[in-house]
């Protein structure tokens, strides 16, 4: 295991790589347009073009650099349908984004003053403690991005198998198959939704836990991935400490400890009373306390009445959906820190974003086994008891 030191020097060599490398990657990207525009591309011109643009969204914010993320997030979602439709740009297109790649290129020359910004590590009690060193195979084609996440989750004492595409991926993961598979979905050759796809066909890795990286414009991915069969997700730019949270969630169950649950009060706010009562029934029977209401009016009035130590809600309900409660919630100084867990249907994915800038605590996506409810919930708890701790 990497020294907390040692893994800071290694966090902050791979920060400055990435600035470096930067400037080479727009200075393409700008050439790739150009191209694209004058008629003169050749056949893999767009693709190859679609790739960096995705890759700096998806990877610039966990270097810091929110602002070139946010920069290329409409440009990747604009590039994935061009590829998708066939068409040419409009000559307002090429002139939208000609300068929007404009500032990107004094934004990637801007930061290259900047020393790296130091790598802040994780207090050593919300450390996660895991019964053994299991073995994660994290496939993602950009490699510093790749390393930095290895890095990462090797510092918290797991074992990290890299693959830089979906077919050395496949390969590791049928040769030894390992406890969890992190995937990037978007990889030359062989997608991340084909690994899955071949992984749920294989009866030595159907039952291996699957999380699976995107970028905010391609929500239709992440759905197709949860329909292959998918445990989690997380939408780039991904911060390695929620992944390492997520990774804790669904390898719960051989954590060494769990906190004392007879304490722990948990208002279940979700409309279908045959939701409330499956979910309710597997916390009560873990030894949790459970108070319920049928929509967000109901809760904050059951709130206003009796604190809970943790929220679960549902996104879609009568009289007050869930992500108005929420901003009530935040705006209530008595309400405003309770840990708010997500309940999401497939379809509402897009809500999840929003929650996000709400400061959930986690979100769950239904349908899910009850057993893998109890694992995520279970994990969120215990971040709860360490922050009070």
């Amino acid at each position: 295991m990497e020294t907390s030191h040692k893994k800071q020097k290694i966090l902050a060599a791979l920060h400055r790589q990435f600035l470096d490398r930067l400037p080479g990657q727009v200075e393409q990207i700008a050439a790739d347009w150009e191209a694209l525009c004058s008629g003169v591309a050749t056949a893999d011109t767009l693709g190859r073009l679609h790739h960096l643009v995705h890759r700096l969204h998806g990877t610039s914010g966990t270097y810091g650099l929110h602002e070139i993320s946010e920069l290329t997030r409409d440009f990747d979602a604009y590039l994935h349908d061009l590829v998708t439709s066939g068409r040419a740009p409009t000559p307002e297109e090429q002139t939208r984004f000609a300068t929007l790649i404009e500032a990107l290129a004094e934004r990637a020359g801007a930061v290259q003053d900047a020393p790296p910004p130091e790598m802040p590590s994780a207090p050593a009690e919300k450390k996660p403690d895991f019964a053994r060193p299991f073995r994660v195979l994290l496939a993602e084609d950009a490699s510093l991005f790749r390393r930095h996440v290895a890095v990462v989750l090797e510092g918290a004492g797991l074992v990290v198998d890299e693959a830089e595409n979906g077919h050395i991926a496949l390969a590791k993961a049928r040769k030894q198959p390992p406890d969890l598979v992190v995937l990037d979905v978007m990889m030359p050759g062989l997608s991340g939704l084909d690994v899955l796809r071949h992984m749920r066909e294989d009866e030595a890795l159907q039952a291996v836990p699957v999380i699976v990286m995107t970028a905010h414009s391609t929500v239709e991915d992440v759905k197709e991935a949860l329909r292959l069969g998918a445990d989690d997700f997380l939408t780039k730019p991904v911060d390695p400490g929620q992944l390492l949270q997520r990774i804790e969630a669904l390898l719960a169950g051989t954590a060494r400890e769990e906190p004392p649950p007879h304490a722990i009060t948990i208002l279940l706010v979700e409309d279908s009373a045959i939701i409330r009562k499956l979910f309710g029934h597997v916390l009560q029977e873990a030894g949790y306390m459970v108070e319920e209401a049928e929509n967000g009016a109901a809760a904050l009035e059951s709130m206003a009445r009796s604190r809970p130590d943790l929220v679960l809600m549902d996104v879609m309900m009568p009289v007050m959906d869930g992500l108005e409660t929420l901003r009530r919630m935040r705006q209530d100084e008595t309400l405003r820190d309770i840990p708010v867990v997500i309940l999401t249907a497939k379809g509402t994915l897009g809500d999840v974003r929003e929650a996000m800038g709400l400061d959930i605590a986690d979100y769950i996506v239904k349908p899910i086994r009850p057993e893998a409810f109890l694992e995520r919930m279970q994990a969120n708890i215990r971040r709860l008891a360490l922050a009070h701790s």
